[in-house]
């Protein structure tokens, strides 16, 4: 069907027609909304850098490794220095003494028995009480030497023979002496006392010496 204006539209078409426009007018309004959205949308806020200050101690100077201070308010210290374990204690025995008259005189004695025991001796010692001592052990028979080298405690030395005589005494060996001290008789043990107690008990040359128990045979 042909149709101008001066033709009255039927009531169909007009319906029809207003339909259209309605939806035009829907579609504008809704590409207008979404330009308008994207257009008022904020950019997204930059990331906030957050300084930090360096710290300081107490004078205000920057805290280091030597200075620093652990959450105890304590300032960190090195680490101590080990302690060296105690050396282990030496085997005693009992030294009896009877002079020719029958007097008879015991000591407890530590025995230096291996090289490095006997080259320390009462070494460092500050103290020695009148009733203890130290009997060194030697493989035979032989002049024996000593100084008093690092020892603090005046000593007196009895040069003993391997079956049992005192062969020798010196007696009251000066402290920290590197002065060589012994006797021209050969000896296998050497019993070292505190100073004048030889002389005090009557120990000299032909007194008899027991242990008890018995001094261990050593190989060096």
């Amino acid at each position: 069907m042909f149709w101008n204006a001066n033709t009255e539209l039927p009531e169909d078409l007009l319906m029809l027609r207003f339909f259209n426009k309605y939806l035009q007018l829907l579609c504008m309004c809704a590409l207008l909304v979404s330009a308008g959205c994207k257009s008022e949308a904020s950019p997204p806020a930059p990331t906030a850098v957050q300084e930090v200050e360096p710290a300081l101690d107490e004078k205000g100077g920057p805290m280091n490794k030597e200075n620093a201070v652990d959450s105890s308010g304590l300032a960190s210290a090195p680490a101590p220095a080990p302690v060296p374990a105690p050396a282990p204690a030496l085997a005693t025995t009992k030294a009896v003494f009877i002079t020719s008259k029958g007097r008879q005189s015991s000591f407890t004695c530590e025995i230096a028995q291996t090289p490095s025991e006997r080259a320390t001796g009462l070494m460092h010692r500050k103290t020695l009480a009148p009733t203890k001592g130290m009997v060194f052990v030697f493989p035979h028979p032989e002049e024996q030497m000593f100084w008093m080298k690092n020892t603090h405690i005046p000593l007196d030395m009895i040069f003993i023979s391997s079956d049992g005589v005192v062969v020798g005494v010196v007696e009251n060996a000066r402290p920290l002496s590197m002065e060589l001290r012994g006797v021209s008789t050969p000896s296998q043990f050497v019993v070292e006392l505190a100073a004048f107690t030889a002389g005090k008990h009557g120990i000299k040359v032909g007194t008899k010496v027991g242990f008890d128990p018995p001094l261990p045979v050593v190989r060096r």
